[in-house]
């Protein structure tokens, strides 16, 4: 179950890895999703409105959050639901420094498990049941030749 829950929708877009700060977080519900945005400011570079569904500790708190330095992974691509997804983020400076979460984004990561899972033990469960009624089938077939 871990894996389902740190994980996304898988993705083929380009990570990317920057450090800088944060300012002006958001937050966003679509349905019964809930987001998070902020504006993340890299060292030397222009500012990028970054989503995620990791949860970030002071969030709430714009005297906490904002300035704080960050290193970022995130996905550039702008056609997901969650637009320049963070998929992973690690608190550098102030307070909750040393902090990191991540989400699986693999194409082939950890969440592949459960429907593999599922397939495999339906796969199981039905190959023993025609496996039963094969040797039953069988059986009175070999009983029907002695008599």
């Amino acid at each position: 179950m871990y894996g389902l829950f740190h994980s996304t929708a898988p993705s083929f877009a380009t990570r990317i890895t920057a450090v800088g700060r944060t300012y002006d977080f958001v937050e966003r519900r679509q349905g019964r999703d809930t987001f998070y945005g902020f504006r993340f400011v890299p060292d030397g570079g222009e500012p990028v409105k970054i989503e995620t569904e990791i949860i970030i500790p002071g969030w709430a708190d714009p005297a906490i959050f904002n300035g704080r330095i960050f290193r970022v992974v995130y996905l550039e691509d702008n056609k997901r639901a969650v637009k320049n997804e963070a998929i992973d983020i690690e608190i550098l400076s102030g307070k909750h420094a040393g902090f990191h979460d991540s989400l699986d984004a693999r194409p082939l990561g950890e969440w592949l498990g459960i429907p593999l899972g599922t397939g495999l033990v339906a796969f199981g469960f039905f190959g023993l049941k025609y496996m039963k009624d094969d040797a039953v089938s069988a059986a009175s077939g070999r009983s029907s030749e002695t008599d």
